[in-house]
């Protein structure tokens, strides 16, 4: 489950990722990659990707495992909090990532 620590800590390595690997380009970089993409990975498409993480928040949902979209519908701002929601063991939790509207 991705907690308010472990976004910071993505943040910090793509920040890692921009200053060290993206300079020097795509063989840099592959290694890197769970799979392969198309196309170089350019400062632009890592700084959006930045921007869009330090302006998100992360909140919580609890789902069915059984059925995916039946939620309850309150967005919890804690991972404990939407874990004392899960009303089954079916059910578990989701991380929501919410960034404002430009």
């Amino acid at each position: 489950m991705l907690t308010p620590k472990q976004l910071t800590v993505l943040r910090a390595a793509l920040q890692y990722f921009q200053d060290e690997l993206v300079p020097h380009g795509l063989d840099a970089l592959r290694p890197y990659l769970d799979e392969p993409i198309e196309g170089d990975i350019t400062a632009a498409d890592v700084r959006q990707l930045q921007q869009f993480l330090r302006d998100t928040e992360i909140s919580y949902v609890a789902v069915s495992l059984n059925h995916p979209r039946q939620m309850d519908s309150t967005l919890y701002m804690s991972l404990d909090a939407a874990s004392a929601a899960c009303r089954e063991e079916t059910w578990q939790v989701a991380a929501v990532l919410i960034s404002p509207v430009r």
